[in-house]
C-alpha cells in the first residue's frame, strides 16, 4: 500500500453569524464505515435511487445521515446523531463469507450475512480522540446516549419482514479502558488539545434477530447512533474547526485514524475550514462499497468552499492497489465532464455550510476491478483538493473498496489503513 501522509495547515476562514440554533456537522463516514462492520455489515445494501453515477450502479452503498447540535448559544454540550437508512430482508440462517449483492434492491429476497459478525463484537474496539474546546483546552467528555435517551446506539427492524410493528432494541456499548493504553501507546497525543477514549460493544455479540427480518427507508432508522461531548468551560461552539481522530480496531488491523475538523453549521464560524470534502453540501457521498467483480464500481465526493470568493483547486489521488481510475467532476443537476486525467483543477464558488445548500462541487471516480470472484482485497482511495493560489488551503478524502471475499484478518498479510486527515 502507498503511504499517504499528511500535515494539518491554517487556512483562510469566513465569519457568519445568524439563527438562534448552533448546529455542527462532521464526516464520521469512513470510519463509521468499518463501525458499521461490528454494528452492521450485514446491513450494506444496493444503491438507493438517485445515488449512483450513471457508469456504474452494481457496487454495495450505505446512506448516512448525520447532524450534532449546541441548542442553546453558551452550551458546553453537543449533541451527536449518525442515522443509518440501510433497507432489505435478511437470514440469519444465510451467513456467507461473500459479500454478494445485487445491483438492485431485491425487494423480498433475503440476503446472506457475513460469518464474522461475533468475531468483530468480541474483539473489535473503535477509539475517539475527542477534542478539548479553546481557550483553555480543558478537557472533554465523551458520553453515550443523551438525556432523553440513554441507549448510545439503536437497531430498528420489522419481524417478519412484512410486519407493519417495528422492533426497537438497544445495542450498548461500554467505555474499553484496558486498551487506552495501547492506543495512546501507537498513536501518542502531544499538545494536551484532545483525548483518547476506546468503546467496544458489550456484551461481545451484536442483537441479530432470531429470524428473517426487514430493515426500512425511514425514521426511527434502522440504526441510530447517539453521543454528547461535554466541552465543560466552553461554549461548544468554540470547538469549531477542532480535529477529531477515529480509529477502528477490527480485532486484528487498526483501521485509521481518521482525522475530520469540525464544522458549525448555523451561524457560520470564523473557525471553520475554507475547504472540506462532503460537509455541508447537503448531498450524499460514498465511503465504503463492496466490489461486484467486472462491474464498474464508482467512488464520488463534494468540494465545498467555504471562503468568500471562488477558488480553484487542483485534484490528485492516490491508490493503494495503483488502479487508474477515471474522474469525473462538475455542479448538481449538471452533466458532468470528463477529466483528461491526473492531476485536473476545479473550480468552487463560495457558500456557507447548510441550508440552502452551497455550490459544492462533485468529483468522481470510476474503475472496473479485474478480481476474481472470491477476492479479499481492500482498495483504499485517496482525493486531495489543493488551492492553486494557497497550498496550505487544503482537504483530504478517501473511500474504501472491499472485496466480495473480504475478511477481519486481511488474509494475505494484513497491513493497516492509514486515512488522511481532511485539512483545515
Amino acid at each position: 500500500m502507498k503511504k499517504h501522509l499528511s500535515i494539518e495547515k491554517k487556512s483562510h476562514s469566513q465569519s457568519l453569524a445568524r439563527a438562534p440554533r448552533h448546529r455542527l456537522w462532521f464526516l464520521f463516514q469512513t470510519a463509521l464505515a468499518f463501525l458499521i462492520l461490528g454494528v452492521g455489515v450485514l446491513y450494506l445494501t444496493a444503491c438507493y435511487e438517485g445515488c449512483g453515477f450513471s457508469e456504474s450502479s452494481s457496487s454495495s452503498l450505505l446512506r448516512y445521515h448525520y447532524r450534532v447540535e449546541s441548542r442553546l448559544g453558551n452550551s458546553h454540550t453537543l449533541f451527536l446523531w449518525v442515522d443509518l437508512f440501510p433497507t432489505g430482508v435478511y437470514s440469519p440462517s444465510m451467513k456467507n463469507g461473500l459479500l454478494s449483492f445485487a445491483r438492485q434492491n431485491t425487494g423480498d429476497t433475503p440476503r446472506p450475512l457475513p460469518p464474522y459478525l461475533d468475531e468483530l463484537a468480541e474483539k473489535g474496539y473503535l477509539a475517539v480522540r475527542v477534542p478539548h474546546a479553546p481557550p483553555n483546552y480543558t478537557p472533554s467528555r465523551l458520553i453515550p446516549g443523551h438525556p432523553w435517551n440513554a441507549h448510545a446506539v439503536e437497531f430498528t427492524y420489522y419481524m417478519p419482514p412484512n410486519s407493519s410493528t417495528k422492533t426497537t432494541v438497544p445495542v450498548p456499548v461500554t467505555r474499553a479502558t484496558q486498551y487506552e493504553d495501547e492506543v495512546n501507546r501507537r498513536y501518542p497525543i502531544e499538545d494536551g488539545r484532545s483525548h483518547w477514549k476506546v468503546w467496544r460493544l458489550e456484551g461481545d455479540h451484536l442483537p441479530i434477530p432470531s429470524d428473517t427480518f426487514r430493515l426500512k427507508d425511514g425514521y426511527p432508522p434502522p440504526i441510530e447512533l447517539m453521543f454528547q461531548i461535554d466541552f465543560v468551560d466552553a461554549p461548544a461552539t468554540a470547538a469549531a474547526g477542532q480535529p477529531v481522530e477515529l480509529l477502528l480496531f477490527n480485532g486484528y488491523t487498526f483501521i485509521g485514524p481518521f482525522r475530520i475538523p469540525l464544522v458549525i453549521m448555523e451561524p457560520s464560524s470564523s473557525n471553520n475550514p475554507s475547504v472540506v470534502f462532503d460537509q455541508g453540501c447537503e448531498e450524499q457521498s460514498n465511503y465504503l462499497q463492496i466490489i461486484t467483480p467486472s462491474e464498474p464500481v464508482t467512488l464520488y465526493h463534494w468540494l465545498a468552499n467555504y471562503d468568500t470568493a471562488p477558488r480553484t483547486f487542483t485534484v490528485t489521488a492516490s491508490s493503494s492497489q495503483d488502479w487508474d481510475y477515471t474522474y469525473y467532476y462538475g455542479v448538481k443537476n449538471q452533466p458532468l465532464q470528463r477529466a483528461a486525467g491526473l492531476p485536473f483543477t476545479v473550480t468552487v464558488n463560495p457558500g456557507k455550510p447548510g441550508w440552502p445548500p452551497p455550490p459544492c462541487v462533485k468529483i468522481a471516480a470510476v474503475y472496473t476491478p479485474n478480481i476474481p470472484s472470491n477476492s479479499a482485497i481492500r482498495e483504499t482511495l485517496y482525493l486531495t483538493a489543493t488551492s492553486i493560489l494557497d497550498p496550505d488551503v487544503q482537504a483530504d478524502i478517501a473511500s474504501v473498496l472491499l472485496g466480495p471475499n473480504y475478511q477481519l484478518n486481511e488474509q494475505p498479510p494484513s497491513y493497516p489503513i492509514h486515512l488522511p486527515m481532511i485539512l483545515k
